[in-house]
């Protein structure tokens, strides 16, 4: 078989063409099913932890239907655990700061100095 885009001989067999990358439709009714679950919560495991955790779950469970995404869900899985706990680090971080701020301005007002 010839390929149509970049007139390379390839195997009749090919699914794509090796050269450029070119995919081959053998059967116009054959539909590429992708995991829409999976692609979203990746992408909302950076943004929204929680909501992206809940999706890439979701497409974890869905990934036998699917006949993929079940890399990218696990991968979902493992960022939102991470960026969940780099939001509550970064909280505690931030609002422990802020206390130990008024902690000391209160010590200013009542003419205390801290150590």
């Amino acid at each position: 078989m010839v390929c149509p885009k970049c007139k390379q001989v390839i195997r009749d067999d090919s699914a794509f063409c090796p050269y450029c990358g070119f995919i081959f439709a053998h059967n116009k009714n054959e539909r590429i099913c992708t995991n829409p679950c999976a692609i979203l919560g990746f992408i909302f495991s950076f943004f929204s932890p929680i909501i992206g955790f809940g999706l890439s779950v979701a497409g974890l469970c869905k990934a036998s239907a699917y006949g993929s995404g079940r890399g990218l869900s696990i991968c979902g899985i493992l960022c939102s655990i991470a960026f969940f706990l780099v939001f509550v680090i970064l909280i505690v971080v931030v609002l422990n700061f802020y206390n130990i701020q008024a902690i000391l301005d209160s010590y200013r007002v009542y003419g205390f100095t801290p150590c």
